[in-house]
């Protein structure tokens, strides 16, 4: 009876024990699933992080430019070539312009009344330095303006004047200017004016007007 009890006893004991271990290895399991299912989660976010977000292209802002306005440019129709030189008339028949041709990378131009008279000249050099000029004209053959730009080579520095002429060809003003411009001066340039009885330049002065500081 002894023995039939104690067998008994054991029976419960190992029943018990199947029971729990089958209670905690089903937590044991519901917790690792979920545990694993945490990690996948985790992994996931952290590929999102790892991914670059596509930046908005930012669109090109086109500023517009400021047209340039061409002048029109008058070709004279009245050109005679010669051995050394090309003559532009005026429409009445006076000479107007005589291009000389280019000797030792120099070149002359000068500039009639239409009597025969020379009133002006230019020359054009092609050496260690530069000197260009372009003449505009009008419908008459007249010289409208004249502009002429010089590289001194070795220099940070060039310079431009811009020349203009009434309907008989006589000088009138011409702007000189420094370029590129440091100064204020530099950018408006110096202006003459052309005195026809002395044949030279006269500059203009820039009188500035000040109140006077009153007596104390």
């Amino acid at each position: 009876m002894r023995t039939v009890f104690i067998l008994l006893g054991l029976f419960l004991l190992l029943s018990c024990y199947q029971e729990n271990h089958y209670y905690n290895t089903k937590e044991y399991t519901e917790k690792t699933d979920s545990l694993q299912k945490r990690i996948e989660e985790l992994e996931s976010l952290i590929e999102v992080k790892r991914t670059p977000e596509k930046q908005p292209k930012e669109e090109e802002v086109k500023i517009p430019t400021k047209p340039k306005i061409k002048e029109k440019k008058v070709i004279p129709k009245k050109i005679v070539q010669e051995k050394d030189t090309n003559t532009i008339f005026f429409k009445n028949g006076g000479i107007s312009v005589t291009y000389g041709i280019k000797r030792d990378s120099r070149q002359l131009i000068r500039i009639y009344d239409g009597k025969g008279n020379i009133l002006f000249k230019f020359e054009n050099i092609q050496l260690s330095y530069q000197v260009n000029t372009t003449l505009c004209f009008r419908e008459n053959n007249s010289v409208k303006a004249a502009e002429t730009s010089m590289n001194p080579g070795a220099s940070m520095y060039w310079y431009e004047t811009y020349y203009t002429f009434d309907t008989d060809n006589q000088p009138l003003t011409k702007i000189e200017k420094r370029l590129p411009s440091m100064t204020i001066e530099d950018a408006m340039g110096e202006k003459y004016f052309w005195n026809k009885n002395t044949k030279k330049w006269i500059k203009q002065e820039i009188i500035i007007e000040t109140n006077p500081i009153p007596s104390q």
